[in-house]
């Protein structure tokens, strides 16, 4: 017997039953699936011995970086082939990951609530 909980998506935080796996509601899951198999023939399409990041990948594939930490997370490339180093090393990287995404969310944060260089020159601008 498995114990259901309710939980929030931790992409999207809708609240829903969770069963297994990640964390996610059905319509984020398919969503990763879909973002997975796109992660992986990038990752196949790529030349040998080239370096791919997860920013990286995620630029390469226009989509959310939250998707590709959850995919490195739950080691579903290592299930093809790829390495992302040992189980402790992937924790700690996705750590510095989900750092990074904070640290980018805070920044843009910031500059939305700044209202950016140029608008404040506008105002500026307009006082004198």
């Amino acid at each position: 017997m498995t114990a259901n909980s309710i939980n929030n998506c931790r992409i999207c935080g809708k609240v829903f039953l969770h069963i297994t796996g990640p964390l996610l509601c059905e319509t984020c899951r398919e969503e990763l699936e879909r973002i997975y198999f796109l992660a992986r023939d990038e990752v196949r399409k790529s030349s040998p011995g080239e370096t791919i990041d997860s920013f990286n990948l995620s630029d390469r594939l226009n989509v959310d970086p939250i998707y590709i930490q959850i995919i490195i997370e739950e080691g579903l490339l290592e299930q093809e082939g790829y390495s992302f180093g040992n189980p402790d090393s992937r924790r700690s990287l996705a750590r510095e990951f989900e750092s990074e995404l904070k640290d980018m969310s805070r920044r843009k944060d910031t500059s939305r609530n700044s209202g950016g260089m140029f608008l404040n020159e506008r105002h500026s601008k307009g006082k004198d």
